[in-house]
């Protein structure tokens, strides 16, 4: 797969300009509450199915918002339309994709009849979002978002342009739903032991999984029935979620919020080697948020593992952090400039 290596966004929530680069296969970014992790998470995630205009319900349903103006304009810096958000990604390949958010804010929108006006010719209000997007510097194609005056959204994209990519992104509130599909497409694919395997190192008193019409059951030694996996706990459902995420395709791009929610530090470290060994298998990149200081530790004792000293070239720390005078800045880290700072107890997040 090509990797992505830099990022630019432009007026973009919080965001006047952000320049990321020098990504690795995985990517952890770290900072206080409010810095814009999650903001860069969905610039990628927009991105990376950039044709479809249903993804800019997704990432406001990741904050709990449903689509509604005020959903659309948190999209704009300071909610100044004006300001049109613009993302640029590139790749190792040398290729590169854009994206531009432009206003709807006519009085009229389509239905299947005729045009009907909405409000009066005065009104400024968003209505929705015409989403302009290339490929490299190829004529840039648009997809529309619309909200009708009862609520209603109506999604309209060019019918000759497929996406090539698969970009996923696990938010902090998602557990058990997003994971279900993922664990079926493993188990058409018999990978079923490898799920077992990891959940077993998590609990060892699971010997099997299975997934059901109403969701996924685990199986544990000497219990009689199959239990559904939200009985589980938070911690063996985070780490299902992940590993059968990234298991699932080859060759696809993940992004995880909140890495650390509900994980226990042993169970940080199990996750985190099979994080890189999943990703190198499956050819996935990762970018991965967190703000707790425990995920670093247990992140940094398990690339100081003899067998993990090669995944030490795969990763790369990206510190975010509000400055009074030049506002927010990035600190990238390779393992070794990363490992040096915690050990010297120098604050990286």
């Amino acid at each position: 797969m090509k990797k992505i290596t830099k990022l630019e966004l432009e007026n973009f929530r919080g965001f006047a300009t952000l320049t990321m680069d020098g990504f690795k296969r995985v990517n952890l970014f770290v900072g206080e509450n409010n810095v814009g992790k999650s903001t860069v998470f969905d610039a990628f995630f927009l991105l990376l199915g950039m044709s479809s205009p249903q993804l800019i319900s997704n990432v406001n349903a990741f904050r709990g918002l449903p689509l509604k103006e005020i959903a659309l304009k948190s999209l704009f810096r300071n909610l100044d339309l004006s300001c049109h958000p613009y993302f640029q990604l590139f790749f190792d390949d040398q290729s590169s994709r854009s994206l531009e958010l432009s206003p709807l804010k006519s009085d009229v929108i389509s239905s299947s009849n005729a045009e009907i006006p909405l409000t009066t010719s005065n009104d400024t209000s968003l209505r929705g979002l015409e989403m302009f997007f290339k490929l490299n510097e190829e004529d840039a194609l648009s997809s529309k978002v619309k909200i009708g005056e009862n609520g209603q959204i109506e999604f309209s994209s060019p019918s000759d342009y497929n996406e090539s990519l698969h970009g996923v992104y696990i938010s902090s509130r998602a557990m058990d739903d997003s994971a279900k599909s993922c664990v079926e497409n493993i188990l058409k694919q018999k990978k079923k032991d490898l799920l077992v395997e990891i959940l077993k190192q998590v609990d060892p008193e699971i010997d099997n999984i299975d997934v059901f019409s109403d969701g996924i059951y685990l199986s544990y030694v000497n219990v009689a029935e199959l239990l559904p996996s939200a009985v589980a706990g938070d911690g063996i459902r985070k780490v299902l979620n992940i590993v059968a995420t990234i298991a699932e395709r080859n060759g696809s791009y993940v992004m995880i919020d909140e890495i650390s929610n509900g994980l226990h530090y042993k169970s940080q470290k199990i996750l985190w080697r099979n994080i890189f060994r999943l990703a190198l298998a499956y050819d996935v990149q990762l970018f991965i948020s967190t703000h707790s200081n425990d995920t670093l530790e247990s992140l940094k004792e398990v690339l100081e593992e003899t067998d993990m000293e090669l995944a030490q070239d795969d990763f790369m720390l990206f510190s975010m952090k509000k400055t009074k005078k030049a506002g927010l800045r990035v600190y990238p880290y390779d393992f070794q400039s990363y490992k040096d700072s915690f050990d010297a107890n120098i604050e990286v997040r």
